[in-house]
């Protein structure tokens, strides 16, 4: 496994851990857009018609603006929902321990040492680094395969 491919199943299980908090903001910023997008459709409906031109088009650019955002989170939400039901097959798959593992290093944000006193028998920090490094290679090359699937 490359540093860039440890780097990138790292960032995909901390996606995967965040994964309520990600799609809390993005469905905050569509109701935001959506609350902005009807006060510019009010605001252009009421404007006097002698109103200056840069205005008009600059309320107009701002409303196609919000409907593009709000398409472009939507297909983000749904994508995300995607990508975490995949992980949790994924996750689903793994052995009670390797589970665990992946719990308190991502959810519960734990240091090896503090993992490696929770650990059910007798094991270094370092091993327990080294069992999540060949996890970490395991869930990628699980994640490619049934990413190539669909």
């Amino acid at each position: 496994m490359t540093t860039e491919e440890y780097e990138k199943t790292k960032d995909m299980l901390t996606a995967w851990a965040n994964y309520n908090s990600y799609v809390r903001q993005y469905k905050y910023e569509i109701d935001e857009n959506i609350k902005l997008s009807k006060a510019l459709e009010k605001n252009r409906e009421d404007v006097d018609c002698y109103i200056d031109e840069d205005i008009r088009e600059t309320t107009n650019n701002a409303l196609e603006y919000c409907k593009s955002r709000i398409k472009k989170l939507d297909t983000i939400v749904r994508e995300t929902a995607k990508f975490k039901e995949l992980m949790d097959s994924i996750v689903d798959g793994l052995n009670i321990l390797d589970k665990n593992l992946l719990v308190a290093r991502y959810i519960k944000k734990q240091d090896w040492d503090t993992m490696a006193t929770f650990w059910p028998c007798e094991i270094s920090s370092r091993q327990i680094q080294r069992i999540h490094r060949s996890l970490l290679d395991n869930i990628l090359q699980k994640y490619e395969e049934l990413s190539s699937k669909k």
